[in-house]
């Protein structure tokens, strides 16, 4: 008897299992299956059409397609499992160009797309900020950064990013900002990042904001030399490359 009723679970549950195939998509199989239950899930809003599917990424692809066409964050509960139903809400997300909502979403690599969209989709360096530190989070903060020519997007990469002296002395200098020279660790790109402002702008003043004397002082030579019709010197950016820590 126990295993008659074992029995019969077992062919229940493959009924049940064949029963969600939507009608017009039985005895069809592999990519034409797959094909049918996914738009036909999606025309009439019918997430539950996903479980027929016989993998975990085809029904976590059906329901992201039932949620965004309907629009309905809800509708991702229905994924396989919760990273599946992380990067469907992303996806939402992105749709309803709501950033703050990618704060929501637990898995750490499904919300630092969804923040990279947003901040690439909106030329906004400052979302990538929200991103879990590492490489993706640097490259998205530098390449925002340089995009809009905004110093302080540099001024928020990582210490021990090789790109953040380079990334602040190009940058401070195209923006005449002496205040984000400041920010470049390196002591001789720093003063250099200064100079290159000052000569460019033909003010000495701006040489006193150097801290390094003889550096200061090749500064208001350079820029006299520039009031006097030489041309506007400018370092290149390599200088940001150099290795004096004196």
């Amino acid at each position: 008897m126990r295993y008659l009723v074992f029995g019969l679970i077992v062919v229940a549950l493959a009924l049940a299992a064949c029963s969600s195939v939507p009608n017009q998509c039985k005895g069809l199989d592999g990519k034409n299956l797959t094909t049918c239950v996914i738009d036909t899930a999606t025309s009439t809003n019918n997430v539950k059409a996903c479980d027929s599917l016989d993998t975990a990424a085809l029904q976590s692809w059906c329901v992201t397609s039932v949620a965004t066409a309907a629009d309905d964050a809800a509708s991702c509960d229905g994924a396989p499992d919760d990273v599946s139903a992380d990067f469907c809400r992303k996806e939402i997300y992105i749709l309803d160009g709501d950033p703050a909502a990618c704060d929501s979403l637990g898995y750490d690599p499904a919300r630092d797309v969804c923040y990279e969209t947003f901040a690439r989709n909106m030329s906004d360096w400052h979302l990538c900020t929200n991103m879990t530190a590492g490489k993706p989070r640097e490259q998205c903060i530098e390449f925002l950064a340089r995009q809009a020519e905004d110093p302080y997007g540099c001024k928020a990469l990582n210490r021990r990013n090789p790109n953040k002296d380079p990334c602040l002395f190009s940058l401070s200098i195209a923006t005449e900002n002496t205040a984000t020279c400041h920010a470049i660790y390196n002591p001789s790109s720093r003063a250099y990042c200064i100079l290159n402002i000052a000569v460019n702008a033909q003010n000495e003043s701006i040489c006193d904001d150097i801290n390094r004397g003889n550096i200061s002082e090749v500064c208001k030579n350079l820029v006299a030399q520039a009031r006097n019709g030489t041309p506007n010197f400018t370092l290149t950016n390599q200088t940001a490359g150099t290795t004096d820590s004196s």
